[in-house]
C-alpha cells in the first residue's frame, strides 16, 4: 500500500507531466494557427511531397485534428482558450474519411454533416467546454452534434453498437447518445446509449477482454469515451455502467504493460505501422500520461527532437500531437487496485483471456484466445486467431529489453510477423503495413507454434512474391549477432536469445528461401511460398499454400549460445497435410505442442500444450482474479428485454438487407431488401 509521500510524489509526476503536455499542445499550435484561426504552417503529408497551407486542400481527418487540439487548448490560458474559439470557428466540416461536397451540403442541408469522430468530439467539446466557447462557435458544434441523434445517419445506426468489431466507434456513439441526450434532452437517444452501455458490459461478462483489444491507437479511443461519459453524465446507471467498463479497459491495458521494457506487450487487435514498431501512439501517451514511471518513448522529449526520429500517426506529426492533446484533456487515470497490481508485479507473469471476433469477409464470427507471457527481460503475446480486420492485427509480437536497465526507447526492441505479397515491406512513415495471412499461434510461456496461410482474399491477383515474415525494427541499431543455418535463424541481442525455426513451407516455384534482409531501418527473416513470375493463384492454391515459423527466447545468462543453439536444432517437428487439414506437432525439452485445423476455413479440431487440451479462461492472470473485476464476479443480466432499433440501415451500405423479425412493439418490425416474410 502507498505512503501519503509516495502518493504525493506520484500525483506530483502526473501534474508535471500533464502539465508539460499542455505547453507542447499550446507552443505548437501557436505556431501552425495564427491568431484568427488558419492554419499557416506547411506541412509535408504525402510521399510526394504535397503541403497543406489553407485556403488551399487541407486533409480529410483535418476537423477530427481541430477537435483534439482544441480539447487541449480549452484547457489552457485565456489566450490558448481564444485560440480554440478561432480555431473551431474557421473549421469546415470534414469526415474523418472522406469530406462531403458541396453538392451534398446544398442538397441535403446539414443532413451529411455526421461523421462518428467529429460528431461525438463536438458532443464531448459541449460537455467538457461548453462555456468556453464563443456564441458562434457554441452554435456551431452544438448543430454538429445534435446531429448525432439520428438513426441513419447518426449515432443510432446499426452498426455503431458492441458487437465484436470496432469498439473504439460504438463507444464514440455511445458518448453521444448518452450526454446528447441529456444536452438536447431527448430521452431516446440517452435510452439508446444506456443500450449500448448494457450490450458492452455483457460482452464483459462472458469475455475477458474489449474486442478491439490491446490496441495501441484504438483502445484509449475507447476508454477516453467510456471515462467522459463515468465524469460527466447526470445519469446515475450510465456512470455505473461505464465506471465498470473502464475498469475492465484499464485491467487489460495493465496487464500487458510490460514496466521493465516500458513498451505495450502484445498481441494487438488491430495496430498502424507506428504501432507496431514501439514507436509514438495514442496508448503509449495514455500510459505516459497517467503512470508516474518510466513509459517509452518520452512523447515531450520526442515532439521536441529534430530531426523527427520516430514514426508519427500517419505519418503526420500533427495527428499524433493531436492524440496527446486528447488523451490529456481529461484526468484518465487506472483504479488504485490495478495500479497497485501491476506495480507488485512479479516474474515470470501469466496471462491469458478470451474476446469476440466479429465475423468479416473469410473470418468467422469466433472467440479468441490471448497468451501473453512476461519475464523482466522480455515479453512474450500471441492470439489464437487473427482479429476481424485482417490488415492491422498483430497476432505474434515480442518486446525485450536490448540494454538493462532501459531508460529510453532506445534501450529497448520489439518483433511482430506479417504475411506480405509481391513488394509490401516495412517503409517509413507509412501509416500501416498491410498483413494478408489467415495465422493460427499456440503458445506456452518462452513458446510460440505460428502457422499461415496467405490469404483467400488474394484470389486471381497478379502475385509476384509471397511470404511470411518476421520484421525486427533497428532504427536504434542492429541485432548484436545473427546467425542464418538451414531453415533456423539465431539471434542474440543483449540479455536475450531467440531462434526463429521455419516450417516447410508451401513452394510454388521461382526462387523461394527463406532470406534474411536488412531493409532500411528493419531486419527481414522472410519464408517464401513463392518468388517468381507474376501470376494468378487460385482459391484451392491458396488454400494449400502453408507457412509457420516456432519461435524460442532465453535469457542468455542460462546458458551459452552453442547449447542454446543445439538445444534448439534438437527439437523434434512433425507437419503434415491432407485431405485439407494441417497437423503439426513439436517438441523440445521443455514443452510439446500439438494442433490440428482445417487450413481453408480456420476451423480448430484440437489443440493441446503438454499432452491436455488448451483451456481457454475467460479471464486469467497472476495477482488478479476474475471475480475481483467489474462485471466477471457475477452475471450481468440487463434488467429487461429490449432492443432500440426500428431500422437497420448503415449509411456506408444502404442497399443492404436486413430484418427485425421480431420485437416488443408492432411498429418495431421492419425488414429491408428481398427474402424476408411480409409482417
Amino acid at each position: 500500500m502507498k505512503t501519503a509521500a509516495q502518493s504525493t510524489k506520484h500525483h506530483d509526476e502526473l501534474s508535471l507531466r500533464r502539465n508539460a503536455t499542455q505547453q507542447l499542445v499550446s507552443d505548437f499550435c501557436h505556431e501552425w494557427f495564427d491568431r484568427n484561426g488558419h492554419w499557416i504552417h506547411p506541412v509535408r503529408i504525402q510521399e510526394n511531397g504535397e503541403w497543406i497551407n489553407p485556403p488551399q486542400a487541407i486533409p480529410p481527418t483535418y476537423t477530427r485534428l481541430v477537435f483534439w487540439l482544441c480539447m487541449g487548448l480549452m484547457n489552457g490560458s485565456g489566450e490558448d482558450v481564444s485560440l480554440g474559439n478561432a480555431i473551431m470557428d474557421k473549421a469546415r466540416f470534414y469526415s474523418h474519411n472522406t469530406p462531403p461536397s458541396a453538392e451534398s451540403i446544398t442538397n441535403n442541408g446539414d443532413f451529411d454533416l455526421f461523421d462518428i469522430f467529429v460528431t461525438n468530439h463536438a458532443m464531448q467539446m459541449l460537455a467538457i467546454h461548453g462555456e468556453k466557447l464563443s456564441e458562434g462557435v457554441r452554435k456551431k458544434v452544438a448543430t454538429w452534434a445534435k446531429n448525432g441523434l439520428r438513426t441513419y445517419k447518426g449515432n443510432r445506426q446499426a452498426d455503431y453498437q458492441f458487437h465484436g468489431f470496432n469498439d473504439n466507434m460504438p463507444a464514440k456513439a455511445t458518448l453521444g447518445l448518452i450526454l446528447g441526450g441529456e444536452y438536447f434532452q431527448d430521452n431516446d437517444a440517452l435510452e439508446h446509449g444506456l443500450w449500448n452501455l448494457e450490450q458492452l458490459a455483457s460482452i464483459l461478462s462472458r469475455r475477458g477482454l474489449i474486442s478491439e483489444y490491446n490496441s495501441p491507437t484504438y483502445t484509449p479511443f475507447t476508454l477516453m469515451n467510456l471515462s467522459v461519459i463515468a465524469q460527466k453524465a447526470r445519469s446515475a446507471k450510465a456512470k455505473e455502467l461505464a465506471t465498470g467498463c473502464c475498469e475492465r479497459i484499464w485491467a487489460e491495458i495493465l496487464a500487458h504493460f510490460h514496466r521493465p521494457s516500458g513498451l505495450m506487450g502484445g498481441p494487438f487487435s488491430r495496430a498502424a505501422h507506428n504501432d507496431s514498431t514501439g514507436h509514438l501512439n495514442t496508448l503509449g501517451f495514455l500510459l505516459w500520461l497517467s503512470l508516474d514511471e518510466y513509459v517509452a518513448p518520452n512523447p515531450i522529449e520526442e515532439f521536441q527532437t529534430r530531426p523527427i526520429r520516430l514514426l508519427h500517426a500517419h505519418g503526420f506529426a500533427p495527428e499524433s500531437l493531436g492524440r496527446l492533446s486528447w488523451v490529456s484533456s481529461s484526468k484518465l487515470l487506472p483504479p488504485p487496485h490495478l495500479l497497485a497490481w501491476a506495480r507488485n508485479r512479479t516474474y515470470p507473469f501469466h496471462f491469458s483471456a478470451t474476446a469476440e471476433r466479429g465475423g468479416s469477409g473469410e473470418r468467422h464470427a469466433n472467440e479468441i484466445l490471448i497468451t501473453h507471457y512476461q519475464e523482466e527481460e522480455f515479453s512474450l503475446g500471441s492470439a489464437d486467431a487473427d482479429s476481424w480486420t485482417q490488415l492491422q492485427t498483430e497476432a505474434f509480437y515480442l518486446t525485450y529489453r536490448k540494454n538493462v536497465p532501459a531508460h529510453a526507447r532506445d534501450d529497448v526492441r520489439v518483433a511482430y510477423s506479417h504475411y506480405l505479397v509481391n513488394e509490401e515491406a516495412p517503409r517509413d512513415p507509412d501509416h500501416s503495413l498491410p498483413f494478408h495471412g489467415a495465422i493460427h499461434t499456440i503458445q506456452n510461456k518462452r513458446t510460440v507454434l505460428t502457422l499461415a496461410r496467405p490469404s483467400l482474399l488474394l484470389k486471381d491477383t497478379e502475385i509476384q512474391r509471397m511470404r511470411l515474415c518476421v520484421l525486427i525494427p533497428a532504427h536504434f541499431g542492429r541485432v548484436d549477432n545473427l546467425e542464418h543455418k538451414g531453415k533456423f535463424v539465431f539471434i542474440e541481442d543483449g540479455p536475450v536469445r531467440y531462434a526463429i525455426r521455419a516450417l516447410n513451407p508451401s513452394d510454388w516455384g521461382g526462387a523461394a528461401e527463406l532470406k534474411v534482409e536488412s531493409m532500411d531501418n528493419y531486419l527481414v527473416i522472410s519464408m517464401e511460398n513463392y518468388n517468381g513470375t507474376a501470376r494468378r493463384f487460385s482459391q484451392a492454391e491458396l488454400e494449400r499454400t502453408l507457412n509457420g515459423f516456432v519461435f524460442n527466447i532465453a535469457r542468455s545468462n542460462e546458458e551459452s549460445y552453442e547449447e542454446f543453439r543445439e538445444r534448439q536444432i534438437a527439437a523434434q517437428c512433425l507437419d503434415y497435410w491432407t485431405f485439407g487439414y494441417r497437423t503439426v506437432c513439436y517438441q523440445n525439452s521443455e514443452t510439446r505442442i500439438e494442433f490440428d485445423y482445417a487450413v481453408d476455413s480456420g476451423h480448430v479440431a484440437y489443440a493441446k500444450i503438454n499432452g491436455l487440451r488448451i483451456e481457454k479462461p475467460v479471464w486469467k492472470a497472476d495477482g488478479m482474479p476474475g471475480r475481483e473485476l467489474a462485471f466477471l464476479g457475477s452475471p450481468y443480466i440487463p434488467e429487461t428485454l429490449r432492443f432500440p432499433y426500428r431500422s437497420l440501415k448503415v449509411n456506408w451500405d444502404p442497399n443492404a438487407p436486413w430484418v427485425i423479425a421480431s420485437n416488443f412493439k408492432e411498429k418495431d418490425i421492419g425488414s429491408s431488401g428481398p427474402g424476408w416474410r411480409s409482417q
